[in-house]
């Protein structure tokens, strides 16, 4: 097993998951995000993927923090609860990244030359 195992999205989560990108993501554009959430959705897991809105294109990043921890958190309260989750796979659109400018960015890419 190298590295490349190790990338994320490689293995099917063994629990659900939930994940959240903001589409003015100024960081990590949100189409690594989307294609993480596809990835494992290709392996029969249960994918919540879920926008976060942003209305500054600068600081998106930081300033969804909030938004996102209150999310999770309410959605691993369900979890804990019982309640059933509301997976999404196949509803939400994303592509996998190309080109230097998007590749290093996420450390999902990692093992394909970025370092």
């Amino acid at each position: 097993m190298g590295i490349a195992a190790n990338r994320v999205g490689t293995l099917k989560p063994a629990a659900p998951v939930l994940v959240e990108h903001t589409p003015n993501d100024d960081v990590i554009p949100s189409s690594i995000g989307k294609q993480l959430g596809k990835d494992w959705c290709a392996k029969g897991a249960d994918v919540r993927f879920q926008d976060i809105p942003s209305f500054s294109p600068v600081f998106s990043h930081v300033l969804v923090i909030t938004a996102a921890q209150g999310n999770a958190a309410n959605w691993l309260a369900e979890r804990f609860a019982g309640k059933p989750t509301a997976g999404n796979c196949g509803r939400f659109q994303g592509r996998r990244p190309s080109g230097p400018a998007t590749t290093c960015l996420a450390t999902t890419d990692i093992v394909e030359g970025c370092l």
